[in-house]
């Protein structure tokens, strides 16, 4: 069984950009949000503060979220000194909320509880 404790926020996190855009897509299609009510966050390692832009902006074509509605990316501190082959290739983590989630909020509770409660998977 799911709890509700709070209707304040809702927000989901991946650094997968597929996942992010289902999520968004699943919003979109059984809740009608729109993009414009979504706000996105990047957690991402401290290495990577020259990319700032770089990361927003791919972000942003990942999730069609305006670079307006970006927040000021948290950086992650690291006592790993290594650069990894993957450096220019890394984004961080996308964390996508919603704004005046208590809208559809009791919903997707319910859409959990089904889910929790599911006997079988769907076919």
């Amino acid at each position: 069984m799911v709890r509700v404790l709070s209707t304040v926020g809702y927000s989901f996190s991946n650094s997968d950009p597929l996942i992010i855009q289902f999520f968004i897509a699943w919003l979109k299609k059984y809740f009608s949000i729109e993009t414009k009510d979504l706000r996105c966050y990047i957690g991402i390692n401290k290495i990577h503060l020259n990319r700032e832009m770089i990361v927003k902006r791919y972000w942003s074509n990942i999730t069609t979220v305006l670079l307006s509605q970006f927040t000021k990316i948290s950086y992650k501190k690291s006592k790993n000194k290594k650069v990894y082959e993957n450096f220019d290739s890394h984004y961080g983590t996308a964390t996508i909320r919603v704004l005046q989630p208590s809208r559809f909020y009791g919903k997707i509770i319910g859409l959990i509880n089904g889910l929790a409660n599911a006997k079988t998977m769907p076919t």
